[in-house]
């Protein structure tokens, strides 16, 4: 939880290797406003964006939605990882032609405004 609990966290660059994103990794980051999930990244934590209420931009490179952890498994619809995150207000990128994918992907899907970004 390398970022976890740093208040005053605006951006940060992910490195373009990584494949997942570990439980928790930006929890309570609530001054983060937008995010950049790498091309290889298939798979988030529980608890990801816990508390990242003015996250405003997600860009997702991986035109396969990653699969979103849930602390119990049980509740898909809840998807852990972005529970707290303003999902009316949030702008989800993900990468041309994925745009029906993420629509129908479980939490994904629960984001109101998903557009389609060229990532180049």
């Amino acid at each position: 939880m390398a970022f976890a609990y740093c208040g005053g966290l605006e951006e940060v660059d992910l490195p373009t290797n990584i494949d997942s994103i570990e439980e928790g990794l930006f929890a309570d980051c609530g001054s983060l406003t937008p995010i950049t999930i790498p091309k290889k990244v298939d798979r988030m934590g529980t608890g990801t964006f816990h508390n990242c209420y003015d996250l405003m931009e997600i860009n997702v490179e991986n035109a396969v939605p990653p699969v979103l952890e849930y602390s119990n498994g049980l509740y898909p619809q809840y998807a852990g990882c972005l529970d707290y995150v303003n999902k009316d207000d949030c702008v989800l990128n993900v990468p041309v032609g994925s745009l029906e994918a993420y629509k129908s992907a479980d939490g994904w899907k629960r984001f109101k405004n998903i557009q389609e970004k060229d990532f180049g």
